[in-house]
C-alpha cells in the first residue's frame, strides 16, 4: 500500500488490511509487528481512507498499548493532522481524503494536545464536510467536556443524518455514564427523527448496555414501538435479557 501511494496509486473495497494488522497487533501484543503499520500512518502518500481503519482500531483499544508505542502513535497522530488530503476522487463517495478526523480522535484518547490544538482540529472539522462533521462529534464523545453540550445541540439539527446519528450515540453513551437533563432532553429531540438511522445507533449504545438505568430502560421500552424493524429486534432482545433470571 506504501509503495503504490508513493507511485500515485490508491485502490479501494476489498480488505482494509492496515486495519486487520493494528487489531492483530493489539490483541497479540507479544508477536505484533508495528513498524509497517506505523510507516503507513505516518506515510504523508497515502490516502486518509487507507489510514482511518486502522486509527479506529488504534484508539477503540488504546488501554491495551505498551507505553512507548502510545508515545510514537501520540506523535504520528499529531502529524497526521497537519498532512493534506491525497487521492481526493469524486468515485469515493463519502470516503475520506484526508485522516484528521480519526487522528484527532486518537490524539484525544491518547490525551496527546492541548487545549488550543484541540480546538483548532476541531473549527477544522466543524467547518468541513458531512465526514468531518461526523468526525467532530466523535471527537467531542471522547473528550467528554462540558463546554461542548452546545455544539452537540447545533449538530443534532445537522442536515446529515449520520451526523444526527452520530451525535445520538454520543448522548446514549453520556446517558449511560451519568443522569443528565440537557442530554436525556436532545436525545428525546433526536429519537423524534423522521428516518431510522439516529434511531439505530442510539438503540443500539442503549441495548448494548448490561447495566441499566430507569431511564435507559424507559427509553428501550419506547423504541420497541419503533419503525424500523432491525430497532425493535435489537430493543425487544435487550429487555427480554432483562427479564431473563
Amino acid at each position: 500500500m506504501v509503495t503504490d501511494a508513493r507511485a500515485g496509486s490508491f485502490g479501494h473495497g476489498g480488505h482494509d488490511a492496515a486495519r486487520a494488522l493494528a487489531l492483530l497487533n493489539c490483541w497479540h501484543l507479544t508477536a505484533a509487528n508495528w513498524e509497517p503499520l506505523l510507516e503507513l500512518l505516518r506515510n504523508p502518500a497515502v490516502a486518509g481512507y487507507q489510514k482511518e481503519g486502522a486509527l479506529e482500531v488504534l484508539t477503540s483499544l488504546e488501554r491495551q498499548l505498551p507505553d512507548g508505542l502510545r508515545q510514537e502513535l501520540a506523535a504520528i497522530a499529531v502529524e497526521i493532522q497537519g498532512q493534506p488530503p491525497v487521492a481526493d476522487s469524486p468515485f469515493l463517495g463519502r470516503v475520506s481524503a484526508d485522516a484528521l478526523g480519526p487522528a484527532t480522535e486518537l490524539a484525544a484518547a491518547l490525551r496527546v494536545q492541548n487545549e488550543a490544538d484541540i480546538e483548532r482540529c476541531l473549527l477544522t472539522l466543524l467547518a468541513g464536510d458531512a465526514r468531518h462533521r461526523e468526525w467532530a462529534v466523535r471527537v467531542i464523545g471522547r473528550l467528554e467536556r462540558p463546554q461542548d453540550q452546545g455544539a452537540l445541540a447545533v449538530l443534532a439539527q445537522d442536515p446529515e443524518p449520520e451526523v444526527r446519528a452520530a451525535v445520538g450515540a454520543v448522548l446514549a453513551n453520556q446517558m449511560l455514564r451519568e443522569s443528565d437533563v440537557f442530554n436525556e432532553n436532545l436525545l428525546q429531540r433526536l429519537l423524534a427523527d423522521p428516518g431510522t438511522r439516529v434511531h439505530h445507533r442510539i438503540a443500539g449504545v442503549l441495548a448494548g448496555c448490561v447495566d441499566r438505568s430507569e431511564e435507559v430502560t424507559a427509553l428501550l421500552r419506547e423504541l420497541r414501538g419503533n419503525r424500523s424493524a432491525l430497532v425493535r429486534l435489537a430493543v425487544t432482545r435487550a429487555l427480554d435479557d432483562l427479564a431473563s433470571p
